[in-house]
């Protein structure tokens, strides 16, 4: 376990440092976060009133506008973003599967480069599901929490709403052929 934490933390410390590496979205990310009004400036009613809460990133505004309001830089935001993102997949993936040496050997392929070092936004939603996954399976299994946390990964990424109907998906009893149909059909244009 205290490898599997090293590990985590030493990756979350490289995408957290980085600088200018993400292309086009990492210059998109730190523009946007020089122009964010810091939360104790911001009018939060005017600034939900005036835009829409879901499909305009609004979670993602208010952690940039936090960070921000604390006095601390882009670099500030992306380690933050990368430790919660490693801590939360961590916890996760330490929760669900026996092997806890199976941690850092699944950073070290896509979502290690890709998802830390330039998907900010969509690593945040990911980290979020995760956490739900616990009220979507096994005793545990309440809607109100899953579809809570959904849409609140929602205001941080909007695509995160497609994982609504998994919801549903979980309780049906699957067999090879409904299963193959589901994904044909799914990926189907």
């Amino acid at each position: 376990m205290i490898a599997s934490f090293i590990s985590m933390g030493f990756m979350a410390f490289i995408t957290g440092t980085r600088f200018s590496l993400g292309g086009y979205d990492y210059q998109n990310y730190a523009f946007f976060y020089d122009n964010v009004i810091a939360i104790h400036k911001l009018d939060l009613g005017e600034f939900f009133s005036t835009e829409k809460i879901i499909g305009y990133d609004r979670g993602w505004y208010i952690l940039n506008s936090i960070v921000k309001a604390s006095g601390l830089n882009f670099f500030a935001l992306t380690m933050t973003v990368s430790f919660l993102f490693m801590i939360v997949v961590w916890w996760v993936i330490r929760k669900y599967l026996e092997n806890e040496m199976l941690i850092p050997v699944t950073f070290l392929g896509f979502y290690f480069l890709d998802v830390g070092f330039v998907y900010m936004r969509q690593s945040i939603a990911i980290a979020i599901f995760a956490l739900s996954i616990r009220f979507l399976i096994g005793n545990k299994r309440n809607a109100f929490m899953y579809f809570g946390l959904i849409t609140i990964a929602a205001t941080v990424h909007f695509s995160a709403f497609v994982l609504y109907p998994l919801w549903f998906f979980t309780k049906v009893t699957w067999t090879k052929r409904g299963a193959r149909d589901t994904v044909l059909i799914g990926s189907w244009r």
